[in-house]
């Protein structure tokens, strides 16, 4: 996942460099088509991040699905994966860092939960095709 984003905010920010910087970005004497170049590079080397992103929303809706096929509801498998996920809550993880980076486990927590919602929601409207 951090190669994904990493890799994705470097090639954003070459492309709003050179959207501002107009025609001239492409210039070599000014160095930032080198660096759209080898950014490019970057979201294809150890795996694409597309089939990366891929990976992760299959690994997401597996956990739920199985946790729903053997406990035989949705809410029973939110649960366990909420304490499995969040430690039994939001607080425990912020047990866990430093203090500067507060702000950072907020941010965490919020993906965390959208990403859990997402997947039970496929899970929920593709049944046991997703299952399997």
């Amino acid at each position: 996942m951090s190669k994904i984003f990493a890799s994705q905010a470097a090639w954003d920010v070459c492309d709003e460099t050179i959207q501002i910087l107009g025609g001239a970005g492409f210039m070599k004497d000014v160095g930032i088509e080198r660096w759209m170049r080898d950014l490019r590079i970057f979201r294809i080397f150890e795996g694409t991040n597309d089939i990366l992103k891929l990976f992760v929303a299959l690994n997401g809706v597996q956990e739920v699905g199985k946790l729903f096929k053997k406990q035989g509801n949705m809410s029973t498998a939110i649960g366990i994966l909420q304490k499995k996920f969040l430690g039994g809550g939001m607080g425990a993880l912020k047990t866990k860092v430093h203090d500067d980076l507060n702000g950072s486990v907020k941010m965490l927590q919020g993906d965390i939960t959208k990403f859990h919602v997402a997947t039970a929601e496929q899970v929920i409207k593709h049944k046991k095709g997703i299952i399997e």
